[in-house]
């Protein structure tokens, strides 16, 4: 870190919110990034769930679709398969396929829970499934005509084409689909390392860094 010298801050693969807070409780990891609040089981004793950040939640395509806005209802009835081609939309003749994330996953919550008409839209049969971001947005790079979701700063980072929702663009005031991001730890284990990495994300040059990453730092 250039602020920190001599400080590593290693970040594995992703291993889910889930996995995360495991690691911490089983005291493989000092600090797990969740993007869901604790359950009632992972509430142990001295377990902390700090925010630092709230980032859109966007849909995005294929770059080769071109569309910039999308109402709500044209995204349900793409995911329900009333909607085969974005030619039907205004954009080129492709056909359209879907990806999509598990049930509970946050991303997916978050949409379902602003649109809670979305929860209740049916999946066309042929959606295929992925669990992280970073699959979705190697299949949204490498398939033409494909949709998906998942968090604004991914899929700017991999150059997708993202979707305004209902005339809402991401990263602005009014754009209403946001997850939080946090920190889980426990305080009485961390670090001194660990707890000056804290101090620089909750301080003004880690606010400086979320912004910039299309986020929103979380005001405590």
């Amino acid at each position: 870190m250039e602020t920190n010298k001599g400080i590593l801050v290693e970040v594995p693969d992703s291993i889910g919110s889930s996995g995360g807070i495991k690691g911490v409780i089983d005291g493989k990891l000092e600090i797990a990034r969740v993007s869901r609040a604790l359950k009632d089981k992972e509430k142990v004793e001295g377990i902390k769930y700090r925010r630092f950040a709230l980032c859109p939640i966007v849909f995005a395509s294929n770059p080769g679709v071109k569309i910039k806005n999308l109402k709500m209802k044209d995204i349900m009835d793409i995911y329900n398969g009333r909607i085969k081609n974005w030619k039907k939309l205004g954009g080129p003749d492709l056909e359209i396929t879907v990806f999509g994330r598990e049930e509970g996953d946050s991303s997916r919550s978050t949409i379902e829970e602003v649109y809670p008409e979305f929860k209740k839209n049916k999946y066309r049969d042929d959606i295929t499934i992925v669990v992280r971001d970073q699959d979705m947005i190697s299949n949204l790079k490498t398939k033409k005509g494909a949709i998906g979701f998942g968090t604004l700063a991914n899929m700017k980072d991999g150059k997708l084409n993202v979707f305004s929702i209902n005339n809402l663009i991401p990263g602005t005031k009014k754009y209403n689909i946001m997850n939080a991001f946090a920190f889980v730890f426990f305080e009485n284990k961390l670090s001194a390392n660990a707890k000056k990495f804290l101090d620089f994300v909750y301080g003004e040059k880690g606010k400086e860094i979320i912004t910039l990453s299309f986020c929103e730092p979380v005001k405590e």
